[in-house]
């Protein structure tokens, strides 16, 4: 990687909280950057790598880095995810996410925010990586706008650094309407009841990574190419559907929601389902929960109905 890139890098490696970690000078000797270990309060320095110390969670806000102290025992959420996470909301659509070679599904959540944010997640190719389930997870997730080698990925991060720094592109909530009747003849979707802010967000995303600078060139794009269509779609949606891929949520519901509802004896109309349209995911999750307190039927809210919008179990 260049070391005059202008962007700063933040890594979380998996290091033993019992020992010490060299990380820091290894990779000193890989880079002309400056490489530093994280501390409290340090402010993020373009050019400059800053590594996770051991036994430590890392969070940034307003570009300043936060050590917290680790969970005593952790659930689904990991180093990593607590750092991409605050890396989404602090920086949005500037956010990138990279996972390389790692075991389990650590970084998933985390990239999910990025790619909720508008922000641009690269994951190692599985067949580069010695342990390639990382890559893999994020893969499978949906939340990858690019796979590559690791030697491939610094022309992309300094391609998406020069758009960033480039004037946004010219888009006004009329010029959707040829790019949202693409996505209802292909996908058989209708975006037009969503936000035109967060449609315009997305669309400028997708024609950054397509390299592609005018409107009218993006809806040529998108019909020469069917599958940038289904990117776009699950971009359109990710951010919708994340709550109900989330088990610290469900968990929050079975533990709090659910029984105080059931107390109240459905005093208030019962529950409703928020985002009806999530899909089946959304009804199993909400039939087993009431089925695991022993909610009357009669109490229970009707069964949602309409179209999945699960794109990544549809369109494989």
């Amino acid at each position: 990687m260049p070391a005059d890139s202008g962007m700063a890098f933040v890594l979380v490696p998996h290091l033993d909280p019992t020992h010490e970690s060299l990380m820091v000078e290894l990779l000193a000797k890989q880079t002309a950057m400056t490489v530093r270990e994280a501390r409290d309060g340090t402010s993020v320095l373009p050019n400059h790598v800053y590594v996770i110390p051991p036994n430590a969670d890392l969070a940034i806000n307003d570009r300043v880095l936060r050590i917290v102290a680790p969970p005593p025992h952790r659930r689904s959420q990991t180093a990593i995810d607590t750092f991409l996470r605050s890396l989404a909301a602090d920086q949005n659509t500037r956010a990138i996410g990279i996972v390389l070679s790692g075991t389990g599904s650590h970084g998933t959540r985390g990239l999910a925010a990025i790619k909720a944010a508008g922000g641009m997640v690269l994951a190692q190719s599985p067949e580069s990586a010695v342990h390639d389930q990382m890559p893999r997870s994020a893969i499978a997730a949906g939340v990858v706008d690019h796979v590559l080698p690791p030697e491939q990925m610094p022309q992309v991060l300094a391609r998406h650094a020069a758009q960033l720094s480039a004037p946004a592109a010219s888009l006004a909530p009329e010029d959707l309407s040829p790019i949202l009747l693409l996505l209802r003849s292909q996908m058989k979707r209708d975006f037009r009841g969503y936000r035109p802010n967060m449609l315009l967000r997305r669309v400028k995303r997708r024609m950054g990574l397509c390299r592609v600078e005018r409107v009218a060139g993006y809806v040529e794009y998108l019909r020469a190419h069917p599958d940038e269509v289904q990117a776009l779609g699950r971009d359109l949606s990710i951010a919708v559907t994340a709550f109900f891929r989330e088990p610290d949520a469900f968990q929050l519901l079975e533990r709090i929601v659910v029984p105080d509802l059931i107390q109240r004896g459905g005093r208030d109309g019962g529950g409703g389902t928020a985002g009806a349209r999530m899909g089946a995911r959304v009804r199993h999750r909400r039939g087993g929960l009431l089925d695991r307190h022993a909610v009357p039927r009669a109490l229970r809210p009707r069964q949602a109905s309409g179209q999945s919008s699960d794109f990544r179990h549809r369109h494989r």
